[in-house]
């Protein structure tokens, strides 16, 4: 199970990389790059769900009658 995390993001910078585990730090370091980078807008975003594919699947082989190998 997936904990929950937020992140700030820029439409104008880089992809976000640091997960805040609460939100005030998250909005706290949103007003810190908006003080620092003058004229952008940070966004504050929540994680709410997550999904990962499990398609490969492994099986036990089975002794085929007949077989030459």
């Amino acid at each position: 199970m997936s904990r929950k995390f937020w992140m700030v993001w820029c439409r104008d910078g880089a992809p976000p990389t640091v997960m805040h585990s609460t939100a005030k730090d998250a909005e706290r370091e949103a007003e810190r790059l908006a003080r620092v980078i003058r004229g952008r807008t940070f966004t504050v975003l929540e994680a709410v769900r997550s999904v990962r594919a499990s398609d490969v699947l492994w099986e036990e082989a089975v002794d085929v009658p007949g077989l030459p190998f």
